[in-house]
């Protein structure tokens, strides 16, 4: 009896010992998933982080150069300037620049671009504005151009990362043009301007603006722009912008499109709230 009740024994400490083991690995795996699950849950709990409000003032500073030699010498500058003053619940923006180019001494480009612009803001996305903008590009044919809109501006998109803003409104424009008599004529006018912050250090911004006057549905204008900026250092930066104006009925003698392409510095200055 006592030989047959030995192997019995062994029989049922291996077994014990495997039921423990289970058990082990069970408390084990549920301890890990505890683990793993508790920082999820919390990370989930934890409300985002609210975006930090714009700086009450940012200034904007840019030179560009591009010289060329030997076969051909050709020279192409550019200067601008551009001020952001937030005080609630306004928004102002002021902004200009000046680009000239020669190709072997000899004035191939020149042009003076200004604008003004005051949001004033009745909910957190939608605004009235007023807008003045200025053009004088004599190897466009245009003397002087002068454009008044005011209107409504809505923010479709208001993310941290993404910001999408639709306007329309009404206006008056004055043009004095080479060779040709004074334009003058109401306008409507559209737009729509995006911005993406890529990064802490790089931003993608377009604007695309559509330009009616009242006289003829053929006379509209287009000025799309699209500008990269990487941050250097905390006050310097690189931006790199192609502009496009469009007229589909241009100056007589002149061409319908005409396109800028540049690359500069730019020393920026912003004030917090």
């Amino acid at each position: 009896m006592g030989r047959d009740a030995a192997p019995h024994s062994g029989g049922e400490r291996e077994e014990t010992i495997v039921q423990l083991r289970s058990a082990l690995v069970s408390r084990i795996g549920g301890l890990v998933l505890l683990t793993l699950c508790v920082p999820i849950v919390a990370l989930a709990q934890t409300p985002a982080p609210a975006p930090e409000p714009p700086p009450r003032v940012e200034v904007q500073a840019q030179a560009t150069a591009l010289i060329t030699t030997g076969n051909s010498v050709n020279r192409t500058i550019g200067t601008g300037g551009e001020l952001i003053w937030r005080p609630e619940p306004w928004v102002v923006k002021v902004k200009a620049a000046y680009a000239q180019a020669e190709d072997d001494d000899v004035l191939s480009a020149r042009s003076t671009v200004g604008l003004g612009r005051g949001d004033r803001f009745l909910t957190a996305r939608t605004s009235i504005f007023g807008q003045f903008d200025y053009l004088r590009d004599l190897f466009a044919g245009i003397e002087n151009r002068s454009t008044i809109t005011g209107g409504l501006a809505y923010k479709l998109v208001d993310h941290t990362q993404h910001k999408l803003t639709v306007d329309g409104g009404l206006g008056y424009q004055h043009q004095d043009v080479l060779d040709a008599d004074t334009d003058n004529s109401m306008i409507g006018t559209s737009g729509v301007g995006y911005r993406w912050e890529i990064s802490k250090t790089s931003t993608l911004s377009e604007d695309f603006r559509y330009v009616q006057a009242f006289e003829s549905i053929d006379n509209y204008k287009l000025d799309q722009s699209i500008t990269l900026t990487a941050s250097i250092t905390s006050v310097l930066s690189l931006k790199i912008g192609n502009i496009i104006r469009f007229a589909n009925e241009p100056v007589p003698g002149f061409e319908t499109t005409d396109t800028i392409t540049s690359m500069a510095l730019v020393w920026s200055f912003k004030k917090p709230r």
